[in-house]
């Protein structure tokens, strides 16, 4: 009876599995963007100011905001760039990992500018004339100088696709004749300019 009373108060006193491991402390992040305020297509430096009170923070996952990602992985600023090809504000994620896989994120925001012009493209102007002859059935067009072109003239009004220049002048000459073959002439510079 004695030995059976020795053995359980030996069970008892006994700690299964050793002492507990201790907790991990969670890593602390703080991201930061240079530049904050952006254009459209050019680069911004991200960088992660990460530690970890009880190991190492191991890498950085990023996140831009726009659908992208990346991994930083060399500390200290475990650093990365990305380019953003829409204008908008981003929310952009740092992501800390530390060596037991504890994880702490921070975040910062960077405004992405549309500062390119938009581009204007004339290609050709649409000319609207009278003629105060009703008996003028025809007006020729044309342009630069170029072969003159048969324009109908129908209830003594015309129209007329005209094509210009990218960037200089363009000069229009119309010319018509009545029934009679008395003559009238009539001419337009366009003139097309950038900025």
């Amino acid at each position: 009876m004695r030995k059976l009373a020795v053995a359980v108060a030996l069970l008892i006193g006994c700690h299964w599995g050793g002492p507990d491991p201790p907790s991990n402390e969670l890593p602390s992040v703080a991201a930061s963007a240079t530049p904050a305020t952006t254009r459209k297509g050019a680069p911004v430096g991200f960088t992660a100011d990460a530690s970890d009170p009880d190991g190492a923070v191991e890498k950085v996952l990023w996140d831009f905001g726009d659908g992208t990602t990346a991994i930083g992985l060399q500390p200290p600023a475990f650093a990365v760039s990305h380019a953003y090809a829409q204008a908008d504000i981003f929310t952009v994620t740092a992501t800390a990992v530390d060596d037991r896989g504890g994880t702490a994120t921070g975040s910062v925001n960077v405004e992405v500018r549309d500062v390119d012009a938009p581009v204007i493209t004339l290609d050709a102007i649409e000319l609207l004339g009278t003629v105060d002859d009703p008996a003028v059935s025809e007006v020729s067009v044309s342009v630069d100088g170029g072969a003159a072109e048969s324009v109908l003239v129908q209830t003594m009004s015309f129209t007329k696709e005209v094509a210009v220049s990218t960037v200089g002048p363009t000069t229009v000459e119309i010319d018509a004749q009545d029934a009679y073959g008395n003559p009238a002439s009539i001419s337009l510079t366009i003139t097309v300019s950038s900025p």
